[in-house]
């Protein structure tokens, strides 16, 4: 029961910050980096960030150690995001999204450090 209040207070608590940063920011309409010159850059480094881990995983998960697993999934949502912020700061800085990535990054991996 813990853990599902957990997780339906984490996604309330991400869709209210998401709302507030929103308006806080002024960011009207999300942008991609899809729609700039760094779309083929941002689906290459993205690219290959996944094919990293997905080729670690079966490796993790043969050390069957939840401590391990919960380090992989961490650390893929840590470098997944800093990729994202990274790209918009670089390509959509005026818009000032990359701070709410960030915000709402950080949100996710504290929770995703918390949960059992």
């Amino acid at each position: 029961m813990n853990l599902w209040l957990l997780i339906v207070g984490g996604i309330i608590l991400l869709f209210t910050l998401d709302v507030l940063l929103k308006k806080l920011l002024g960011v009207k309409k999300r942008r991609s980096v899809h729609e700039t010159s760094g779309k083929k850059a941002y689906q290459w480094v993205r690219g290959v960030a996944a094919v990293v881990f997905v080729s670690l995983l079966w490796p993790v998960l043969s050390l069957d150690s939840p401590f391990y697993l919960r380090v992989f999934w961490v650390s893929f949502l840590v470098i997944m995001t800093g990729i994202e912020v990274w790209f918009e700061y670089r390509y959509i800085k005026a818009s000032r999204q990359f701070i709410k990535t960030l915000a709402l990054g950080s949100v996710l991996i504290t929770f995703a450090l918390f949960i059992q």
